[in-house]
């Protein structure tokens, strides 16, 4: 229970579980989130590292809510759903105690940061929370596909978009679709059993995947005369460079 117990910890213990796992979050959600809002928003290091923090708190503290639906309702409606807890059971009281310290954090957190006073909170996270149900209670697999993609890309904004600029947002959209949406979505129905994917744990798979999209990623930039696109794609290419060989050096 006691692992379980914070903000962060649920996630930690039933989803990331390894240092491979740590390394893997760091580099594919939190450095981005920390360039976007330190370097592309032009924040400054203080400002973008606190915005960083009181977005990630409230995101997390409210996206575990879900994490907590699923392992301990939707799991026992699923043919094939995965037991992320071990052997750890949460009785009601001690599920309870995990969402209600959840929603403290959340509501306080987001009174601190001011949150409370943009309508784009309210929008962003009744979205957020209407998806997450929904994705929880569907028993169609085709149609979960779908709202994991809202979620997937919903999750990716959740640190960083209440600090950004709107036309920065704007310039974002396809790269985060494209290198992180997509790729998610198809880990995701490859897991599920939907797609048949032989390669896709192949270190070839995830190089060529970036590397295939370097072409658009160009067009892209050139059509709308700005290079995040590129960036964003090398940075995918070499952090998929970077996990290859971490993996080979210490597996």
């Amino acid at each position: 229970m006691i692992k379980f117990l914070l903000p962060f910890s649920y996630f930690y213990f039933s989803r990331v579980k390894s240092l491979m796992g740590l390394i893997f979050l760091l580099s594919w959600e939190i450095i981005p989130n920390l360039i976007i809002l330190i370097v592309l928003n032009q924040s400054g290091l203080n400002e973008g590292l606190l915005s960083f923090v009181k977005g990630y708190i409230v995101f997390i503290s409210f996206y575990e809510l879900g994490y907590i639906m699923n392992d301990t309702f939707s799991l026992k409606n699923e043919k094939d759903g995965r037991q992320r807890l071990g052997t750890f059971e949460p009785s009601k009281v001690q599920t309870f105690l995990m969402i209600a310290l959840r929603l403290i954090i959340f509501l306080g957190v987001s009174w601190y940061a001011g949150f409370w006073k943009m309508a784009l909170f309210y929008y962003f996270y009744i979205a957020l929370g209407l998806i997450f149900t929904l994705h929880n209670l569907l028993k169609n697999k085709d149609l979960k596909v779908i709202t994991f993609v809202n979620l997937a890309l919903l999750r990716f904004f959740a640190p960083c978009i209440f600090f950004i600029k709107s036309y920065l947002f704007v310039q974002l959209l396809y790269p985060v679709l494209m290198f992180y949406v997509l790729y998610r979505t198809l880990s995701y129905m490859d897991s599920k059993g939907i797609l048949n994917m032989k390669s896709k744990e192949s270190d070839l798979f995830k190089f060529a995947y970036y590397a295939l999209f370097l072409g658009l990623s160009i067009l892209i930039s050139l059509a709308n005369q700005h290079f995040l696109p590129i960036y964003a794609n090398v940075y995918f290419l070499f952090w998929t460079i970077g996990l290859i060989a971490f993996r080979k050096v210490f597996k």
